[in-house]
């Protein structure tokens, strides 16, 4: 099953925000993603970046194709949205692992958002490809700890 899928043609709220990854601020615009996440350019060229709304990365990973990065924004925004406010009050709280047995696939994403941070520069296939290899992971860590 893919992950990721077209976003084309729907509607966007563009914001704008403060990039916070380094001491200098820049003022960006993104798209916002739910109440919590926004998804906008980094430095380098034409790759895409899920950020918080506090301007840093939520993922430390970057995106090739706009609709790749949307896609996952899209997905950690609906699970998790009931934990997200956490990064209000605690913004280097890892709010997945936090959270990971408290939603739907929460433990799949909690393996995916780690092969995610291994890798950068992701385009659509390769995303598909992490998203199977951590419904693996996952099924192969119950079947060695749930018996």
């Amino acid at each position: 099953m893919s992950l990721v899928t077209s976003q084309r043609g729907k509607p966007r709220e563009v914001i704008y925000f403060k990039d916070n990854r380094s001491n200098y601020a820049k003022k960006k615009s993104g798209e916002r993603v739910g109440d919590h996440l926004i998804v906008g350019l980094i430095d380098s060229g034409n790759y895409y970046a899920i950020f918080g709304m506090n301007g840093k990365l939520f993922v430390d990973t970057s995106f090739r194709d706009y609709d790749a990065c949307l896609s996952v924004a899209i997905l950690i925004g609906e699970l998790f949205d009931p934990y997200l406010p956490i990064l209000e009050a605690y913004p280097r709280a890892d709010v997945i692992s936090l959270a990971k047995w408290s939603v739907e696939r929460g433990i799949q994403v909690h393996e995916f958002t780690k092969l995610l941070d291994e890798n950068w520069r992701l385009t659509n296939d390769e995303v598909d490809k992490l998203w199977e290899d951590a419904r693996q992971n996952t099924k192969e860590w119950r079947h060695e700890h749930i018996r």
